[in-house]
């Protein structure tokens, strides 16, 4: 190979890495759940985990019966549906981790009897498991089996079990047979905080390995923490959706999550009214983040194992002047309607918006990060615009924009003032481009003859 570079000497230099582009098909469900016993296991350093399936999350631990498991299965109820939920722990009060450790070896005949808690556990036979750590490990199953789904206890060290869930504030050892029977136990536990808002809890979920979902939900129909839970998707551009069986929604004026989500303009959470399915935005989602961002509207959608509601025109009219959606059947057909946030912007327009952003984003940080330089001429600019007009022509193509409606104004090298080609910013670079939009309702006016 040296003597053949002598000759004709090749170098390849890849430029195929760009930047990562986030996700706008996944959906968090996140909920206050007792996290003891469930695999795998949700503490601090997880506060999200991923799931498949509805089975999946039932073989984690979760109930049958539990909002989880059953907002899980509606999504995976849908056709097609997203592949994959994020479940994420809003951690409660009251857990902790404790750590209960031996003094010393068992020996042959040693015959244990450990009390946690005030709990007597099974006695432990030396000659019977054969070693310490094998009796260890027996002490620790009947942590497990005492205290299930209090205590989650599993062994750290030959000599010492870890104890997730309610702390152990006492432990006692009486250790009888054989020729060595003077060993002690001790027992330390350090609380674990809970997280004392919405607010605390989903940057948590946002911040950790499994941040990366976009729609989000939380088990609450508790007005002050739907209200902290729009703000927070406000603020950090997430998509949040809200089912409400709050009659005021349609019976009364004002006062209920509806009409504060319009008057607080609130373009990145939607509501639903639905009196009876709190599982409702979890079928949603399911069914509408499959498609590209942008690409279709919620509107008129049917989804599947989702009951409708019957109201009266004046109940359906009280609902749209909030902004609020409702899922109702249209000559026997099942339809959402009418697909907006609550400042009454569009749900598709935010969502196709949202990923337009990081595509251009994407585009152009990708030419700057792989050209050695984008030099600060006329040439420089074009390549900065050629990246910004090939995410736009993607938005046409996904009908998030209206096809060749779209302008693009940058400003030439001479134009740009010399305190910014200082900074090495280039200023000024805009684009005017309408929306596609869609067509939700139609008037039709015919005259018939003899």
């Amino acid at each position: 190979m040296a003597e053949l570079d002598e000759i004709v000497e090749v170098n390849i230099t890849r430029q195929t890495a760009v930047p990562s582009m986030a996700s706008f098909n996944e959906h968090l469900i996140a909920d206050r759940f007792n996290p003891v016993g469930i695999k795998p296991r949700f503490d601090l350093a997880h506060r999200v985990r991923i799931f498949g399936s509805a089975g999946e999350v039932l073989s984690a631990g979760f109930a049958a019966d539990s909002w989880v498991y059953k907002a899980a299965e509606r999504q995976f109820s849908q056709s097609p549906h997203i592949k994959r939920i994020f479940v994420g722990l809003r951690m409660p009060e009251g857990l902790a981790d404790s750590v209960i450790t031996f003094s010393g070896e068992f020996a042959a005949g040693n015959v244990i009897s450990l009390t946690v808690n005030a709990v007597r556990l099974a006695d432990v036979s030396y000659d019977t498991e054969g070693s310490s750590g094998a009796c260890v490990s027996k002490i620790a199953a009947a942590i497990n089996e005492k205290f299930p789904g209090q205590m989650e206890a599993s062994v750290s060290g030959e000599l010492e079990i870890s104890v997730y869930g309610i702390a152990v504030t006492n432990a006692n050892l009486t250790v009888t047979g054989g020729t060595e029977h003077g060993q002690t136990v001790s027992a330390t536990a350090s609380p674990i905080a809970g997280d004392k808002s919405w607010t605390e809890a989903l940057t948590a979920m946002a911040n950790g390995a499994n941040g990366g979902f976009y729609a989000c939900e939380i088990h609450s129909s508790v007005m002050v923490e739907l209200q902290e839970f729009a703000q927070w998707v406000q603020a950090n551009e997430k998509l949040g959706g809200i089912v409400s069986s709050d009659s005021t929604i349609v019976e009364e004026d004002g006062g209920d999550i509806a009409d504060w989500l319009k008057t607080n303009n609130m373009d990145r959470t939607f509501c639903f009214y639905h009196p009876s399915d709190p599982y409702f935005v979890s079928g949603l989602f399911g069914k509408m983040l499959v498609k590209h961002p942008g690409s279709a509207t919620w509107a008129h959608k049917a989804l599947e194992a989702t009951p409708t509601v019957t109201l009266s025109d004046g109940q359906r009219s009280m609902a749209a002047s909030k902004n609020c959606n409702f899922y109702t059947s249209v000559s026997d057909l099942p339809l959402t309607r009418w697909g907006t946030v609550g400042s009454g912007e569009y749900i598709d327009v935010i969502h196709g918006l949202d990923w337009l952003k990081a595509k251009i984003q994407q585009l152009v940080l990708a030419v700057l990060a792989q050209l050695d330089k984008v030099e600060y001429e006329d040439s420089g600019i074009e390549i900065i615009k050629s990246r910004l007009k090939a995410g736009l022509e993607q938005g046409c193509a996904y009908k998030i924009l209206k096809k060749d409606a779209y302008t693009i104004d940058c400003p030439t090298a001479d134009e740009v003032d010399e305190a910014a080609k200082k900074e090495r910013l280039l200023p000024d670079v805009k684009f005017n481009a309408p929306l596609s939009g869609a067509i939700h309702k139609t008037v039709i006016n015919g005259t018939v003859t003899l």
